[in-house]
């Protein structure tokens, strides 16, 4: 049977104030000038655990997190006077633990995402997983108890499940609703946020070329692609890491992206947008790292996502389609007669036939189970 828990859907945001009012209550409590309830205190450590949970296994940090966020000092108190005496033990372990992964990785100063903004960093963004609506009854409802701003239920399926489970199609999503919301969204599941797999890979990343999910947060998961939503993943500094062409992509109609199968010509951002005669539109951070991955020939994984746009789109889903080359840039006109960059990605030989990839993947059985999805758990 199906088993609910509560689990952090809420923004960064709210998790940075829901930790500094944790951290205020806790030194009221000890210097014996607070009035909050305990009992308001015991929710809100709930939600600040789960808030440090989904940093440390579902979480790209960004430079503003320090910089402007300040989540390095905020982590770092327990480990002087006087917080080391009024923090509990098993919070202080779990700020240690999220701050150790992030001085790791340097503070995302050398993988700045896309998105430099902070409030919507953990939302599960429609990525067309939700193409038809998750009936309220998915989830039972949950009173809005204090303190429980960002936390919400997650129902977790079955284990043995055969589409949901643990060898199922959709492993590692959960259906969710946020609490005192009627709204219920897929989110990624709590009980496998340590096999989530990081993207930051160049290569394959262990991911068999044909692989298949029903949805990009799923190739997200699975260490695939970097992020649940956007078309392209990487660095500035280290190149692209993979890049997701879309079967519904606007940009087909403009003959702005092409997919030859093997050939890609990909677009950058606001490239159809743009109407300056005399220059493109200022490089993101997406369309740099393509830049620096034609420099350094470092392999992008290409990934496609079903839609009528492409005639090697999958059925249904999302595929992993091998490894490609970024070998050039083109500056072109688009309909408004604006400039736009436009990359030349080439895939490398030595893999998996790509008439036979599309012809196979995804299987009859996966089409199947792909229906089945919303019978739900």
């Amino acid at each position: 049977e199906s088993e609910t828990v509560s689990a952090w859907v809420g923004s960064f945001s709210e998790g940075m104030n829901s930790l500094r009012t944790l951290l205020a209550n806790y030194k009221s409590r000890a210097t014996k000038k607070g009035t909050t309830k305990p009992a308001e205190v015991k929710q809100r450590e709930k939600a600040v655990k789960s808030f440090l949970h989904k940093l440390r296994y579902d979480f790209e940090v960004y430079p503003s997190v320090k910089d402007e966020h300040h989540l390095d000092k905020y982590l770092e108190l327990p480990t002087g006077p006087p917080y080391d005496e009024y923090v509990p033990p098993q919070v202080a372990q779990s700020m240690a633990a999220v701050l150790d992964k992030f001085n790791s990785e340097n503070w995302g100063r050398t993988d700045p995402p896309e998105t430099p903004g902070d409030e919507d960093v953990f939302a599960d963004d429609d990525d067309g997983s939700a193409a038809a609506p998750v009936p309220a009854s998915a989830i039972p409802p949950a009173p809005s108890l204090p303190g429980s701003l960002g936390m919400g239920t997650v129902r977790l399926p079955p284990r043995n499940h055969r589409i949901w489970g643990e060898q199922g199609i959709m492993h590692g999503l959960a259906l969710s609703r946020r609490l005192g919301s009627t709204r219920t969204t897929y989110t990624l599941n709590p009980r496998y946020l340590h096999q989530k797999r990081s993207a930051k890979v160049h290569g394959h990343n262990g991911i068999q070329v044909g692989s298949w999910w029903p949805f990009q947060k799923l190739a997200h998961f699975h260490g695939a692609h970097g992020a649940p939503v956007r078309g392209i993943t990487g660095s500035r500094d280290h190149g692209a890491y993979s890049v997701v062409v879309s079967g519904t992509s606007t940009y087909h109609d403009a003959d702005m992206d092409v997919d030859e199968g093997t050939r890609l010509y990909y677009s950058a951002d606001s490239s159809c947008d743009n109407e300056d005669r005399h220059r493109p539109p200022e490089r993101s951070n997406a369309t740099r790292s393509l830049e620096t991955s034609m420099r350094n020939r470092q392999p992008v994984r290409v990934l496609r996502s079903s839609g009528r746009g492409s005639t090697y789109a999958p059925a249904v889903g999302i595929r992993y389609d091998g490894l490609y080359v970024v070998t050039d840039m083109k500056v072109k006109t688009n309909q408004r007669g604006g400039m736009y960059e436009q990359f030349v990605l080439e895939r490398l030989p030595g893999q998996l036939d790509f008439g036979e990839l599309c012809a196979i993947w995804p299987t009859h059985s996966q089409k199947a189970d792909y229906d089945k999805i919303r019978q739900w758990y």
